[in-house]
């Protein structure tokens, strides 16, 4: 296609794109916008409002409140632009592209934010364990390298007080047999007498080595399964404050009917109830059972 001299494709395409978009593109745009914005707010206010102020476990609350941001900033935006398109149709063509877009991730945030709520809390405790890995993912690898060097050393260990242990043994075995030759042999007695006693001392601090080794290992297997114990105590409590974090109360959609959480509420709310009442209801409430029969 031959195109005018100094008219390039892109406003080709946004000539096109412009003959495209009716009038009765931006007065919807100007209608719809400011619905979703609405809808997004008060849906970010209704889960805001069950999650804990603790803010222990603020991860997942800040992804969400930057998924909610971008729309409605997106909203604020967008909404004077259509307006302006409505009065004299000032607008960049790529508008159009841009507010349908808009619309499109502001209604999936819509329909997936109480979906993320309800799918992090029903699976927190996936998400504990997962979250308790990683946290302990760098004390597994240093147990993992303590190890190794554990065993690496005591093997090399054990080699040389098997030859140390050898080399004793053999030069025991030596002054034995002096020690039958008679008095012939004494300088070479007592030259054994010492190369015995250093080796002998020698032996001596290597099992003394050995044995620091042993404990060490010991404390260290004990520490490992220590962490290993109160792994499940670590992700239990995570969890308890990961779902703690997410709501002050168990959700609506989890109250099944035969449920009692709508009691429990109804339950932390009585006393205030009870303020309402006069007094010869109340003297009527308490003269009663609890199965509702009257005391006589």
């Amino acid at each position: 296609m031959n195109l005018p001299e100094g008219y390039s494709s892109w406003d080709m395409t946004s000539h096109t794109l412009g003959m495209a978009i009716e009038h009765d593109f931006w007065a919807t745009s100007a209608q719809t916008l400011p619905v979703l914005a609405l809808a997004q707010i008060i849906e970010a206010r209704a889960i805001m409002s069950r999650w804990s102020r603790n803010g222990r476990f603020s991860v997942l609350q800040r992804i969400m409140m930057v998924t909610w941001a971008v729309p409605i900033i997106a909203y604020g935006y967008l909404i004077p632009s259509s307006l302006l398109a409505l009065r004299d149709g000032a607008v960049p063509d790529y508008y159009a592209a841009i507010i349908t877009n808009v619309v499109s991730v502001g209604v999936g945030v819509l329909i997936l934010s109480p979906m993320l709520n309800i799918l992090a809390y029903a699976n927190s405790g996936a998400i504990a364990h997962s979250v308790v890995f990683l946290y302990n993912l760098g004390r597994r690898v240093r147990f993992l390298g303590l190890s190794l060097w554990f065993w690496r050393w005591r093997g090399k260990l054990r080699e040389v007080i098997l030859l140390m242990q050898e080399k004793v043994t053999r030069l025991e075995v030596e002054r034995a047999k002096v020690d039958d030759q008679g008095f012939s042999s004494a300088p070479i007695a007592s030259e054994l007498d010492a190369h015995l006693e250093r080796w002998s001392d020698r032996l001596s601090d290597m099992l003394a080595l050995w044995g620091e080794l042993e404990s060490n290992s010991a404390k260290f297997q004990a520490r490992k399964q220590r962490a290993r114990d109160r792994r499940p105590a670590d992700v239990r409590a995570f969890e308890v404050g990961f779902r703690r974090s997410l709501t002050d109360s168990e959700p609506t959609l989890f109250a099944f009917p035969g449920d009692t959480s709508r009691r429990r509420r109804w339950a932390r709310r009585r006393p205030s109830n009870f303020g309402r009442l006069r007094g010869s209801q109340l003297a009527g409430r308490r003269d009663r059972r609890p199965g509702g029969r009257r005391i006589r």
